[in-house]
């Protein structure tokens, strides 16, 4: 016998303990409950609870994640030293960045700052540049300092 249109083949009970089970895997959930994960998606549309237990699980598991990377950093490991200072030390000065510099009569030297006082630069011609913005404008990509808009001549654009 088939089933009325709009009706649901699961329970949001059992959507629910499937999203749990999988600490809010939507995709893996959707598996065990033997339909496709727009079909789960549906039913989070039309019971928001199931969206709320999704989001739950989703936080519960990130702070999972971040007790064991607070292990880590206890434990002394460098890598889990290095991730979080980069990501929650920025304030104290442990960041990344990319600069560029240089002036009109010196080639622009692209640096890159890791975690300090570390650069690594390589040097670029004002000639280097120009075949760079060639390339681009033949590929049909406009450069323009606030972002995208309407196609420029990069070398104008470069130039100053």
């Amino acid at each position: 016998m088939s089933r009325p249109a709009g009706t649901t083949k699961r329970t949001k009970e059992e959507v629910i303990q499937a999203v749990r089970a999988t600490r809010g895997g939507v995709y893996q959930a959707a598996r065990n409950l033997g339909v496709h994960a727009s079909v789960l998606y549906d039913y989070a549309k039309r019971w928001p609870e199931i969206l709320d237990v999704i989001r739950e699980e989703r936080g519960l598991l990130i702070d999972t994640a971040e007790s064991k990377l607070h292990e880590a950093v206890n434990n002394g490991e460098a890598w889990a030293i290095c991730f979080f200072l980069k990501t929650q030390g920025k304030s104290r000065g442990y960041v990344e960045k990319t600069q560029f510099v240089g002036d009109s009569d010196n080639p622009i030297k692209h640096e890159h700052e890791h975690g300090g006082n570390i650069s690594l630069g390589i040097g670029l011609t004002p000639t280097d540049l120009r075949g760079i913005a060639g390339l681009l404008e033949e590929a049909g990509r406009g450069l323009h300092p606030d972002g995208p808009a309407e196609p420029v001549d990069n070398r104008k654009v470069i130039a100053g």
